[in-house]
């Protein structure tokens, strides 16, 4: 017997994961269900431009390819700057006191 859960199509055959219906549009909850972070964390990312989303009367709501582009985003590592590099070499490495 076939697990009503899988992934089968109206014939019985199963679906590779690409060809699973996905919806189109996402609740806030959900994305931040699959991205496992608050939902805080995705209305920042709303309200910081850096997720695009849609308002449908009160509701707020994310499309798909919105998503991937925030996911697939090439992201910007913060350089270490030489204050903090001179904190850490202090911190290291403490001068001796002067009598």
């Amino acid at each position: 017997m076939v697990d009503p859960g899988a992934n089968v199509n109206s014939t019985g055959a199963f679906l590779p994961p690409t060809m699973v219906p996905r919806p189109k549009w996402f609740t806030v909850r959900q994305v931040a269900e699959q991205l496992q972070v608050w939902e805080i964390t995705v209305y920042r990312a709303i309200y910081s431009g850096r997720l695009k989303s849609a308002r449908i009367g009160r509701c707020v709501r994310i499309p798909w390819e919105s998503l991937q582009e925030y996911l697939f985003r090439p992201r910007v590592v913060a350089r270490q700057t030489k204050l903090r590099a001179n904190r850490a070499s202090r911190r290291a490495f403490p001068r001796a006191k002067r009598a």
